[in-house]
């Protein structure tokens, strides 16, 4: 058999498909590897990032977030990372209590630059009902209330957790 033979046989195109098999497997496989690298490479950064997106100054580095410059709020303090969530069980304005779903019951005040969210639409304290579900982030007070800075209604039925 010349090598000529060889190239026109059989043998030799089911070694050429072979090959062309395997480099296609090796590119897939190279894709997969650099998919996940970058799956990652951004899990992991926005692991190290999420105290500064949700509050907090950062550890260990120096000067003003850059997420502020995207999350005017940020530097109101509206992320300050403290708050809670629960069932109104009681309304004597300026103060609310609520009972997490821990069966814990916080205070929390509303003071007049309290922010009341339903969806997109801003409520007023006085909207308030028992039974409500709410998510409050504040900050700590002397007294150990959260003074509240946004209040998030959630519809009846949501589930809390």
């Amino acid at each position: 058999m010349n090598i000529k033979d060889f190239f026109e046989s059989k043998t030799f195109k089911g070694i050429l498909i072979g090959l062309a098999v395997f480099v296609v497997l090796l590119w897939i496989f190279q894709l997969g590897m650099g998919v996940g690298y970058r799956k990652a490479y951004f899990s992991r950064r926005s692991g190290d990032n999420f105290n500064l997106i949700f509050g907090g100054r950062p550890q260990n580095r120096g000067s003003t977030p850059p997420f502020q410059a995207f999350f005017p709020a940020a530097e109101q303090g509206v992320f300050s990372g403290y708050g809670t969530t629960g069932t109104i069980i009681s309304i004597n304005l300026p103060r609310i209590a609520l009972e997490t779903p821990e069966n814990i019951e916080r205070s929390v005040l509303i003071g007049e630059k309290t922010a009341i969210r339903k969806y997109r639409d801003s409520l007023r304290p006085e909207d308030l009902r028992l039974e409500d579900n709410v998510i409050v982030i504040g900050s700590p007070s002397q007294n150990g209330e959260i003074e509240a800075r946004l209040i998030r209604y959630l519809p009846s039925g949501q589930p809390q957790k």
